[in-house]
C-alpha cells in the first residue's frame, strides 16, 4: 500500500507569512493613530481651555455678547473632546473597546448631544449677528443696542438648545436604538436594525439649522450701515462709537461665518455618512431588501479624522482673528506693560510749551497745552480749554511792510552778500588737457 502525500492549496493571504505581515502592519498603524490622536488631544485641549479662560476671566471680554458665545463654544470643544476624542484614543491603543456596551451607549449619544448643540450654538450667534446688523446699522439706534440681547437671553438660548440636543440624543442610550464600537471610526455609533424614523427626525433638525444660519449669513451681508457726520459738535463721540461698532459687528459677523463654513468642510461629511449608513441599514428597510450595505474603510477613517480636526482649528482661527483675544493672551504670557512707567516716559519727555494738541471731546474740537495731556482728563470735557481767537491771524500781505519783516530781510540780504563774497576769495579750480588726453585740476594762485 504506497502513501500518498496530501497538498490542499489555500489563498495567498490566508499563509501564515501574509498573515503574521498583516499583523505587523496592523501594530505599526495603531501605533501611529494613538500617537496622531494623542497629540491633536492635547492641543486641542490646550487652545480650547486658553480660549475659555481668557475670555471668562477678562471682564471686558465677558462682557461681550460674541466673546461669551465663543467662549461657550470653546467648552462644548472641550466636552466633544473628552467624550469623542478620549475614549477614540483608548479604543484605538486597546485595539479593542473595554468600556462595555453601557459605557458605547453614553459615547455614542454624547457625540450626538455634542454634535446638535455645536451646530445649534453655530446658528444662534449667526442669529445674534444678523439681528444686531439689521436692527442698529442706524445710528439713532445706537443708544438701544446694549439691551437687545442680554445675559439672560443668552443663558434661555443655551439652556433651550441644550434641551433639544438632549431630547434628540436621550434615546440613544436605550436598548430601541442599536448601537456597536466602529474599528475604522475609533468611535462607538448607532448600529444597522436602527428604526428609520430616528435618522430621518435628526435630517430634519439638521436641514432646518441649515437654512436658518444660511438665512442669517445672507443678511449679514446684505446690511448695508447707515452713519453720517453730525452736525453738531457734541455729537462726535456717539458717531464715533456708532462706527466703531458698526465695524466690530462687521469683523465678529465674518469670524462666524468662517467658522461656520469650517464646521460644514470638516464635520458635515461624518454626519453624512452616519445618516446615510443608518437609513440604508435601517430595520425597515432591511426587512424588505435584505442587504446590508457597508462603508469603505478609507472613507470611514479619513471622516472621522477630518471630523476631529475641529475641535483643533476653530480656537486657532478664534485667537487669530480677534485682536482683543490674543491681547490678553499676551498680557497672560508675557509681561505687560506698565502704565505708570509709561505715562512717566511721556511726561518726561521735551515738549514745546508752545505747542497745543487739538482733541476730540463731547464739545467738539478743542485745543488742548503741551502740559495738559498727560493729565488723566486731558481728552474729557472738563479739561480747561485754551481761549480761541475769533479773528483769524493776518495774512501775508499784512505782514510784508512791517517792520519785523523789512529789518528780517535786510539781515538777511546782508548775510547773502557775505557768503558770495566769501566764496568768492576762494581759489578756483581749473582743467587742463595735456597732449595724451589726460585731464589734470591745477590750482591758480592769488
Amino acid at each position: 500500500m504506497s502513501d500518498y502525500l496530501r497538498v490542499e492549496y489555500v489563498n495567498e493571504d490566508d499563509t501564515l507569512a501574509e498573515i503574521a505581515a498583516r499583523e505587523i502592519t496592523s501594530s505599526s498603524l495603531r501605533k501611529s493613530n494613538a500617537i496622531l490622536l494623542a497629540l491633536i488631544a492635547i492641543v486641542s485641549y490646550g487652545f480650547n481651555i486658553l480660549l475659555a479662560a481668557v475670555i471668562y476671566i477678562n471682564e471686558s471680554l465677558r462682557n461681550i455678547n460674541t466673546y461669551a458665545l465663543l467662549g461657550h463654544f470653546a467648552c462644548i470643544n472641550l466636552a466633544d473632546l473628552t467624550f469623542s476624542l478620549f475614549f477614540s484614543l483608548v479604543y484605538v491603543a486597546n485595539n479593542s473597546w473595554i468600556f462595555g456596551i453601557t459605557w458605547c451607549r453614553i459615547h455614542a449619544a454624547a457625540q450626538e448631544f455634542c454634535l446638535l448643540y455645536m451646530l445649534s450654538s453655530l446658528m444662534f450667534m449667526a442669529i445674534e449677528k444678523a439681528v444686531v446688523s439689521m436692527y442698529y446699522t442706524n445710528e439713532h439706534e445706537h443708544a438701544r443696542r446694549q439691551v437687545f440681547f442680554t445675559k439672560k437671553h443668552l443663558a434661555v438660548a443655551a439652556f433651550g438648545f441644550a434641551l433639544i440636543s438632549a431630547l434628540f440624543s436621550i434615546p440613544i442610550t436605550f436598548h430601541m436604538i442599536p448601537v456597536q464600537p466602529f474599528k475604522n471610526r475609533f468611535v462607538c455609533g448607532i448600529d444597522s436594525q436602527c428604526p428609520i424614523v430616528f435618522p430621518c427626525l435628526r435630517i430634519i433638525v439638521y436641514i432646518t439649522a441649515l437654512l436658518v444660519s444660511l438665512v442669517a449669513f445672507i443678511s449679514l451681508l446684505r446690511a448695508k450701515p447707515q452713519a453720517s457726520i453730525p452736525s453738531q459738535q457734541q455729537d462726535y463721540n456717539a458717531f464715533i462709537d456708532h462706527i466703531r461698532f458698526i465695524h466690530e459687528q462687521k469683523s465678529h459677523g465674518r469670524l462666524v461665518l468662517v467658522i461656520f463654513t469650517f464646521f460644514i468642510i470638516t464635520v458635515s461629511p461624518y454626519c453624512v455618512l452616519g445618516l446615510v449608513y443608518e437609513i440604508s441599514n435601517s430595520r425597515e428597510l432591511q426587512s424588505a431588501s435584505h442587504t446590508h450595505i457597508n462603508v469603505p474603510q478609507d472613507a470611514d477613517t479619513l471622516l472621522t479624522w477630518l471630523k476631529f480636526l475641529f475641535p483643533l482649528i476653530s480656537p486657532i482661527i478664534i485667537i487669530c482673528a480677534c485682536n482683543d483675544i490674543r491681547e490678553k493672551i499676551r498680557e497672560l504670557f508675557c509681561c505687560s506693560i506698565d502704565s505708570n512707567s509709561y505715562n512717566h516716559h511721556l511726561s518726561s519727555a521735551v515738549v514745546s510749551p508752545q505747542t497745543m494738541t487739538l482733541v476730540g471731546t463731547s464739545n467738539g474740537l478743542q485745543l488742548r497745552a503741551a502740559d495738559l495731556m498727560h493729565s488723566p482728563d486731558a481728552y474729557s470735557s472738563h479739561c480747561p480749554v485754551l481761549p480761541l481767537t475769533e479773528e483769524f491771524p493776518p495774512r501775508y500781505e499784512q505782514l510784508d511792510n512791517s517792520p519785523e519783516i523789512t529789518s528780517t530781510r535786510q539781515v538777511t540780504t546782508s548775510n547773502v552778500e557775505r557768503e558770495r563774497a566769501e566764496r568768492s576769495r576762494k581759489p578756483k579750480r581749473t582743467k587742463r588737457k595735456l597732449s595724451n588726453g589726460i585731464r589734470v585740476k591745477a590750482r591758480n594762485s592769488y
